[in-house]
């Protein structure tokens, strides 16, 4: 099927629309999940949240930012990343939160943090905090914050750029 008839099928919310989709894109984001999650059951339950996720972001699909099949993998990407996340391969139990270097207290490994960490936005002390000290998911995050789960890595990149100029990195 031509990119224009599939674009065509998606602003018309035509009702054969999934099954198209399914027919279409399941094998190869099939098979890019499986080159990730090694178990056949993970990647089906993970195949079936990518398109449960995309039929219900249709609307977020915009033409002029690149093809249909693109916008799918992107989506793919994000719920394997969520998947891998949450599989704890170190066995590490990540339960500090970023947010307790705003606490008076210092520690050897506080000293000096916590003037920078004040001086950061609250959205980005959130998104550092549950990314990266308290491991949650792109998902949760997303959920926890209501942010668009497209938008998210823009909104990262940003608290990361503040975080450098900050520290003047």
């Amino acid at each position: 099927m031509k990119q224009e008839n599939l674009v065509e099928l998606i602003y018309n919310k035509d009702e054969n629309l999934f099954t198209v989709l399914y027919d279409l894109y399941a094998k190869s984001l099939f098979g890019i999940i499986a080159s990730q999650v090694k178990e056949n059951e993970k990647a089906e339950k993970i195949l079936t949240e990518v398109f449960t996720d995309a039929w219900n972001s249709l609307d977020s699909y915009v033409e002029s930012k690149g093809r249909f099949y693109s916008w799918l993998v992107e989506i793919t990407h994000v719920h394997i990343y969520d998947y891998l996340k949450m599989v704890d391969k170190d066995g590490s139990n990540k339960s500090n939160s970023f947010i307790d270097l705003l606490k008076d207290e210092n520690t050897p490994e506080t000293i000096g943090i916590q003037e920078y960490v004040r001086k950061l936005k609250p959205k980005s002390i959130k998104i550092i905090d549950l990314l990266f000290f308290k491991g949650c998911t792109v998902s949760e995050v997303c959920e926890k914050l209501e942010i668009n789960p497209h938008m998210l890595p823009l909104e990262n990149k940003s608290s990361i750029t503040e975080v450098r100029n900050l520290l003047e990195v």
